[in-house]
C-alpha cells in the first residue's frame, strides 16, 4: 500500500498527488518507525515537491513539508546502531545526493537539511558514505543562492566537527606526518580533511574564491571555532607549492580577520598573545602570513608587534613592488582609519614608548605614491608630530627575535624564484 502511495504522490494530477501525500502523512502517524523501510521512496517524493513554483501545487508542497518534518523526527540515535536494520542508509544517502544535483533551490535546501540531520543523528552509519557526499557538498558551495550555500556549510561544519573515528590514511597521504601530529593536538581528523578539501577547491576554482570565498570563510568561523579554522588553514597553506594561491588566500583570510565582526574574539586573543611562545597562535599565523607582505604588516600592527612591522617594511625596498601590492597598501591605510585600529591611533599619543608605530607608519607613507591614501596617513601623522621627542625608551615593545624577520625574507625570496620560474615557463611556451 505504501508503494502505491509513493507512486501516486508523483502524479501529474494535483488532486491525486495531494491525496496520496495526505494519506502518506496518516500512515506515518499511525505506523511510526515501521515506515523507516520505505524512507528512500518517501523522501524522494517529498523532496521533488519542493521544486514546485506557483499556487497550483502549493497545497501539495505544504503537505509534503509536514511529511518531511515527521520523517526526520522518526529517525533517532537508536538507528545509528548496527543492529538496527530498518533504515536503508545507503539508498537514502543516494536519494539525497540525486536531489542535491537537481536545479531547484528549494529541493537542494531540503536535501541539505536532511544531510545535516543524518550526520548529526546517525553519524556512524552516514560517515561511511562521506567520501561520496563530500565532493558534492564542495561543488554546491558555488551555487548562486546564499541560502543554499549556508545550508551546505551547516553540513560541512557538522562533518568537520565530528568526533567519529576516521580512516588513519584520510589525511596522512596529503600532509606531512609532523604537521598532522601538530594539528591533531587541537582538532580532529575530519576537521583537517574538510579544510584541506576546501583549500583545494579554492585553488582549483579561483572564481569560487573570488566570488564567495570571504562569505564561506566567515560563515565557517561562526559555525566552527574561528581559532581552529585559522590555525588549520594557516598550517595547510604552508604545505602548498602554489605561492600565488597562498598569497591570495592569506590576503583574504587577513581581510576577514581585520574586518569581520564574527572574529572579534580572535582579534582580542591575538592582541594579547605571547609571541615568545613558540606554539602560540601568532607564530602559527605569522609563518603563512609572510607569503603576503602587506598582510603580514597589518597582522603585526594588529598584534602590536610594531618593531617587527617596522623591520619588515624596511625590507620592502628589496621585494618586487607591483601595482597590486601598492593597491593593498592603499587598502591598509583605509583599514588603519577604521574602528579596528583605534587602539593603535591612541598609542600614537605616546611616541616615547611606541615610537616604532610612528616609524612603521612613516615607512608605509614612503612606500605609497602621493595618492588620497598618502594624504590621509600624512594628515594622521602630522596630528602627533608635535608630541615627538628626541629620546626614546631603551626597550621598545615588540619582538626582538631576528628569526621572525629572517623567515619573512626567506619566504619572499621563494616568491621571487617562483615568479621567475613562471616567467621562464611562459617564455618557453611562446618560443
Amino acid at each position: 500500500m505504501t508503494n502505491i502511495l509513493i507512486l501516486h504522490s508523483q502524479s501529474e494530477d494535483a488532486n491525486i498527488q495531494l491525496h496520496a501525500i495526505e494519506w502518506m502523512k496518516e500512515f506515518l502517524m499511525l505506523a511510526g518507525r515501521q515506515m523507516l523501510a520505505f524512507y528512500p521512496g518517501i523522501v524522494n517524493c517529498v523532496l521533488s515537491t519542493q521544486a514546485y513554483i506557483g499556487d497550483h501545487r502549493r497545497a501539495c508542497k505544504e503537505c509534503a513539508k509536514q511529511v518531511d518534518e515527521v520523517l526526520r523526527q522518526l529517525i533517532t540515535t537508536e538507528d545509528d546502531s548496527q543492529s538496527c536494520k530498518l533504515l536503508d542508509t545507503a539508498t537514502l544517502v543516494q536519494t539525497l545526493m540525486d536531489a542535491l544535483r537537481l536545479q531547484s533551490m528549494h529541493t537542494k535546501i531540503a536535501a541539505l537539511r536532511w544531510f545535516h540531520h543524518l550526520f548529526k543523528t546517525i553519524p556512524n552509519k552516514v560517515f561511511t558514505h562521506v567520501n561520496e557526499v563530500f565532493p558534492l557538498l564542495l561543488s554546491t558551495l558555488a551555487h548562486e543562492s546564499d541560502e543554499v550555500v549556508i545550508a551546505d556549510l551547516y553540513v560541512f561544519a557538522e562533518i568537520a566537527a565530528s568526533k567519529v573515528p576516521a580512516d588513519a590514511d584520510l589525511v596522512s597521504n596529503v600532509i606531512p606526518t609532523e604537521m598532522k601530529s601538530r594539528l591533531l593536538e587541537s582538532v580532529g581528523t575530519y576537521f583537517i580533511y574538510s579544510m584541506h578539501c576546501l583549500l583545494g577547491t579554492f585553488n582549483s576554482e579561483r572564481s569560487l574564491l573570488d566570488e564567495k570565498g570571504l562569505f564561506i570563510i566567515r560563515q565557517l568561523c561562526m559555525l566552527l571555532d574561528a581559532d581552529s579554522v585559522y590555525r588549520t588553514m594557516s598550517e595547510l597553506l604552508l604545505n602548498s607549492q602554489d605561492f600565488k594561491f597562498i598569497s591570495v588566500m592569506v590576503r583574504n583570510l587577513n581581510l576577514i580577520l581585520l574586518t569581520a565582526t564574527e572574529l572579534f574574539d580572535l582579534r582580542a586573543t591575538l592582541k594579547s598573545v605571547s609571541c615568545e611562545d613558540e606554539s602560540s597562535l601568532f607564530r602559527c599565523l605569522y609563518m603563512s602570513w609572510c607569503h603576503n607582505p602587506v598582510a603580514v604588516v597589518s597582522f603585526c600592527l594588529l598584534t602590536q608587534q610594531y618593531r617587527l612591522a617596522s623591520q619588515i617594511l624596511q625590507h620592502f625596498g628589496e621585494i618586487d613592488i607591483t601595482v597590486e601590492l601598492l593597491t593593498e597598501v592603499d587598502k591598509l591605510v583605509q583599514l588603519l582609519e577604521s574602528p579596528i585600529f583605534i587602539y593603535l591611533r591612541l598609542q600614537l599619543l605616546e611616541p616615547n614608548s611606541n615610537h616604532y608605530i610612528v616609524k612603521a607608519l612613516n615607512s608605509i607613507l614612503m612606500i605609497l605614491p602621493q595618492s588620497e591614501a598618502f594624504k590621509t596617513l600624512q594628515s594622521r601623522l602630522q596630528c602627533v608630530s608635535q608630541l615627538h621627542h628626541s629620546s626614546f625608551a631603551d626597550e621598545p615593545k615588540g619582538l626582538v627575535n631576528e628569526d621572525w624577520l629572517t623567515h619573512f625574507k626567506t619566504v619572499q625570496k621563494q616568491h621571487t624564484s617562483y615568479k621567475r620560474s613562471l616567467r621562464a615557463t611562459k617564455a618557453a611556451k611562446l618560443s
